[in-house]
């Protein structure tokens, strides 16, 4: 991949940084003017491309980091069900895969959010690091900041409505029964 020159920091640079954040297979250097990056797989540049002696290397994450972020979302899980399942999947050896796989064999919503709030956590982690080493023009960061913070928001939001969904069909359920016309039907 050849280094490029960003007029500005664009979604897919942010994505590319987040990604080499929390990847063991590319690393990615940023200039220090913050406005190149430069890749590679292996260790290998394309076409010499290589960064410079005082270019930065994009730090990997903390396995703690992702760790904190499962609990996050585990603990924004308003279904109790599905939050004991996601809560277990994250205690003992192993629980990286076993929670994936509780979050993708989830039966409610909360495998349709944990890719958003993943990747809004990872790019908030990125723009910390970003922010950090001045990489990047501070109205910028401030508004990259604040979007990935909204989108994190909106998990959060969606996945406590999920007990309150759940909570509203017992009550109308609820509210059915007390109808005489419920009561007298022995089918319902």
């Amino acid at each position: 991949v050849r280094a490029r020159t960003m007029e500005r920091m664009e979604a897919d640079d942010l994505d590319i940084i987040a990604r080499a954040m929390h990847s063991m297979d590319i690393d990615v250097y940023v200039s220090p003017d913050g406005n190149s990056l430069a890749m590679s797989a292996d260790g290998y540049f394309v076409d010499d491309d290589e960064p410079e002696d005082d270019w930065w290397r994009v730090p990997r994450a903390e396995t703690a980091e992702e760790y904190d972020d499962m609990v996050a979302f585990t603990d924004s899980v308003g279904d109790r069900g599905a939050q004991a399942r996601l809560r277990a999947a994250t205690t003992g050896s192993g629980a990286f895969r076993r929670f994936r796989q509780a979050v993708h064999n989830d039966p409610t919503e909360v495998g349709t959010e944990w890719g958003a709030f993943q990747d809004a956590r990872q790019e908030l982690r990125a723009l910390e690091w970003l922010g950090e080493e001045h990489l990047m023009d501070q109205d910028l960061h401030a508004a990259l900041v604040a979007k990935r913070r909204a989108v994190i928001h909106g998990v959060e939001a969606r996945l406590g409505g999920i007990r309150d969904r759940e909570i509203q069909q017992v009550l109308d359920l609820e509210r059915q029964l007390q109808r005489p016309a419920t009561r007298h039907d022995r089918r319902r």
